[in-house]
């Protein structure tokens, strides 16, 4: 009886029939000729959907009622129901919240470190204004990161609040280093601020003698100039370590011109270094300095106008076409020379352009 001849099969590496290649190729196991030979079971029919979970979290808004009756019992003196307030709402969020949860974080923090201050416990004080920073930081890095020129940071009111007690807290103990970070940026976010912090600082200057020996506008300008030699070496780190030192210093010994120019010194380094939100932080800092100097008009608008370039540069780069529109023009408003308004407004039209195919793709 003749046997019977097998079919052809697939000469040696071939794929199965109907298979397309794709670029993951090296990690599919049927390319990797690992298939088995063996079909899996068929999986069972699909039961119907269950109902979707319903979402059991409290509503920010009944959190924020609670932290309001809270704040009500700080006033009246009750510190150990307003801590075990605090404490619920924190117990009730989720845990990676967004939005209205992180604000409300933020403020349960602010109560717990009113709190516990009151009732003697200072360093979990300190702990609790720590976290509350860091939950304003985040709400900060999402609002810088919409490309939204009208959006603003709403709540530098309570990061101040924050960052006084954290001064304190740490001259309490001795950290003088910490406390000047906390006072430097309570001038950041408060403008009104910067002359107080200055005063403190001299005067903690001569409490604290030898603590920051030497330090003053000179000390800023030689970190500058150090700043821009590693700079000019393509030494990147060392040249933004340098150049926010000089800018904590300036602001702390009310060096504002020498501050304006720190600022941007050092967002021209993050550019480089692809940090661009950082960039985009530190050349929007340099523009309110160099405003608030008494400088003439045009001197200003010049040296703005610098910034503002190099600004939109580094919006350009984070795709925030928005904000990089509504900055150039600015920088249009105060723009005098023919050649630069030419070149600004060629710059103009490709970011109109970017903006009108990003509206037409629903992309971003």
């Amino acid at each position: 009886r003749q046997s019977a001849v097998p079919a052809p099969g697939p000469p040696a590496g071939a794929l199965p029939p109907g298979y397309v290649d794709n670029p993951y190729a090296p990690f599919d196991p049927r390319a990797a000729g690992v298939v088995s030979a063996q079909q899996p079971p068929p999986l069972p029919p699909a039961e119907a959907a269950a109902p979707p979970l319903q979402d059991l979290s409290p509503s920010p808004v009944d959190l924020r009622r609670r932290l309001d009756a809270a704040n009500g019992l700080v006033k009246s003196q009750q510190f150990d129901a307003a801590l075990a307030t605090a404490d619920g709402v924190l117990a009730e969020l989720p845990p990676a919240g967004a939005g209205d949860h992180l604000l409300v974080r933020a403020r349960a923090q602010r109560l717990r470190g009113e709190a516990l201050c009151n009732l003697g416990r200072s360093d979990d004080s300190a702990h609790a204004y720590e976290a509350c920073l860091d939950v304003l930081r985040r709400l900060q890095e999402e609002v810088e990161a919409r490309d939204d020129p009208q959006a603003f940071f709403g709540e530098g009111n309570m990061a101040c609040f924050a960052h006084a007690q954290l001064v304190r807290h740490y001259l309490r103990v001795g950290d003088f280093e910490r406390s000047t970070t906390h006072a430097e940026s309570m001038a950041v976010l408060d403008p009104n601020m910067r002359d107080k912090v200055g005063r403190d600082f001299a005067q903690h200057q001569a409490e604290l003698e030898g603590f920051f020996p030497g330090v003053d506008a000179s000390t800023a300008e030689s970190l500058m100039s150090e700043g821009v030699g590693l700079y000019r070496a393509r030494d990147l780190d060392g040249a933004q370590r340098l150049f926010t030192q000089a800018v904590k210093l300036a602001r702390l010994t009310g060096a504002a011109g020498l501050e304006a120019r720190a600022l941007t010194n050092l967002g021209t380094v993050l550019k480089d270094q692809r940090d661009y939100m950082g960039a985009v932080r530190a050349y929007k800092q340099g523009i309110q300095v160099h405003k608030s100097l008494h400088d003439t008009p045009q001197r200003t608008d010049i040296t703005v106008g610098r910034i503002l370039h190099v600004l939109v540069t580094a919006l350009i780069e984070l795709r925030q076409w928005n904000k990089a529109l509504f900055f150039i023009n600015q920088h249009l408003r105060t723009s005098r020379l023919r050649e630069n308004r030419d070149i600004l407004m060629r710059r103009k039209a490709s970011i109109e352009e970017k903006l009108r195919e990003q509206h037409q793709t629903g992309g971003t």
